[in-house]
């Protein structure tokens, strides 16, 4: 679990960091994006491998956001 936490973190802030280049229109929010939704995906998979509601409510919540990431940064899932 601990590692588990610890995506949860690095996931969380690199989605708070996101929306500032997003809001700026950086010429590389697309690179942001696509980082970001690679980490989204795989703190979404870390937590579905855990039973705890919390878990279940980041996965899902991380699932979207990769979907949304993707959108803006042009790419297919």
């Amino acid at each position: 679990m601990p590692d588990c936490a610890r995506l949860c973190i690095d996931c969380g802030e690199l989605c708070r960091f996101c929306p500032s280049f997003l809001a700026r229109e950086s010429q590389f929010m697309e690179y942001i994006c696509r980082i970001c939704a690679d980490m989204c995906d795989a703190c979404a998979g870390e937590c579905e491998a855990h039973s705890e509601d919390h878990c279940r409510h980041c996965a899902a919540a991380c699932r979207h956001c990769a979907e949304e990431c993707r959108q803006v940064a042009g790419v297919a899932a």
